[in-house]
């Protein structure tokens, strides 16, 4: 009898568990999860995930916590930080990352990327959010990525640090939902549509989605309502304070309230600032934006961001960008 080969999933985003959800509801993909404590109830959704009966196996790891252990001096940043860290790292986590042949992570940049790195162990990255990697320099990561730099080239070319983004040699590959105008090196892609994805779910399969993320239901006239999605611009180093980012969704709101619309906001999840004092119905912040299309009666009249991707994953009519509030 041949066994079953698991994959192994590395989420630090409810984007991620939502992705890693639909390939293994729709492709039924045989796989390990493991959710880290970057996602404000990660414990809690690794605990649905985990009786769903989805999973093999569904960790909560709290990389946050784990050590960290950086170069004492030149030489020992060059030869054993690496070494050290993956021998301080190991006997904390749930798993084994050699039991796994395919493992597969959305960001490289986390703690548990740099780990797959100190293990040398190559794995399989997948797009942080949709189309990332043909937005990637107007992204907060991208934004510190100097791929052109003498310094950054003779790191990588010395292998000096850890590398991210499509640039670390453990990469295999890179899992894109539309392979066009990539801003990524020379890597194999592998092209998967999630809105491909989204359609061959059934509706016992959506419901379940809702379930596991706990989306609250509400109703609202869709017909006149903009849906407001933030992002956590002071946190991305895009804008100076917590208040000039309130401000910005306050002038969104007032702006699109002054079109007729009735206003709802969607908070990021790491958006830990208040809305409630605007104009608007402000939804829960702990699940993807992409479920709210999975049970309204109707598209939004209107879809609202600054530079949110997330933007074109919910049903609208019109999708405004307000990116001059960062350029």
């Amino acid at each position: 009898m041949q066994s079953i080969n698991y994959a192994l999933y590395i989420c630090s985003t409810y984007y991620h568990v939502y992705i890693t959800l639909l390939k293994g509801m729709v492709l039924k993909i045989p796989m390990d999860l493991v959710i880290c404590d970057d996602i404000p109830t990660g414990e809690e959704l690794s605990h649905r995930c985990k009786s769903s009966g989805l999973f093999r196996n569904v960790w909560f790891v709290k990389q946050s916590k784990l050590p960290r252990e950086w170069g004492r001096n030149l030489i020992d940043w060059i030869f054993f930080q690496k070494k050290r860290r993956y021998q301080a790292i190991t006997p904390l986590l749930p798993f084994q990352v050699d039991d796994y042949d395919e493992i597969y992570i959305f960001h490289d940049g986390i703690p548990l990327g740099m780990y797959l790195i100190d293990a040398h162990k190559p794995y399989h990255l997948v797009e942080d959010s949709l189309n990332f990697y043909q937005h990637l320099y107007e992204t907060p990561q991208g934004k510190f990525l100097k791929r052109n730099t003498l310094k950054y080239r003779l790191r990588k070319f010395f292998h000096l640090g850890y590398f991210s983004l499509g640039d670390s040699p453990y990469t295999l590959d890179v899992e894109v939902n539309e392979n066009s105008s990539l801003q990524l090196p020379d890597l194999p892609i592998q092209e998967q549509n999630r809105e491909l994805l989204q359609k061959q779910l059934n509706k016992t399969q959506k419901q379940q989605l809702l379930s596991l993320f706990d989306v609250p239901s509400f109703s609202a006239p869709m017909e006149k309502t903009a849906l407001v999605l933030t992002e956590p611009l002071f946190l991305d180093h895009v804008c100076a304070s917590p208040e000039i980012q309130y401000s910005i969704y306050k002038e969104i709101t007032e702006h699109l309230s002054g079109l007729g619309y009735c206003i709802m906001i969607k908070p990021h999840p790491r958006d830990a600032i208040q809305y409630e004092t605007l104009n608007a119905m402000v939804l829960s912040r702990t699940f993807p934006a992409e479920l709210l299309g999975y049970f309204l009666d109707g598209p939004f009249q209107c879809v609202a961001a600054v530079s949110s991707s997330a933007v074109n994953t919910v049903p609208a009519k019109e999708r405004k960008q307000y990116s001059h509030f960062i350029e």
